[in-house]
């Protein structure tokens, strides 16, 4: 299985994206980002799953991110 990370805009809009995939059934964390750039807060999501299927979850609740990808 793959892990699928995301920089988060903000905290809050991070600990959405854990909860909403937590209940899908993904195992996810908030993880710092120590070196911060312009594409987030400071935060990103740390899921194991497909990045596929992780964006498709966030897309349709509207969730936003940035650099989803594997890593």
């Amino acid at each position: 299985m793959t892990i699928c990370s995301a920089a988060m805009p903000s905290y809050t809009m991070a600990i959405k994206a854990s909860r909403l995939l937590k209940a899908k059934g993904f195992s996810c964390e908030i993880k710092r980002i120590e070196n911060i750039t312009a594409d987030g807060c400071g935060f990103k999501i740390a899921a194991l799953g497909e990045c596929s299927e992780i964006r498709r979850i966030l897309d349709n609740d509207s969730i936003p991110y940035k650099n989803l990808g594997s890593g």
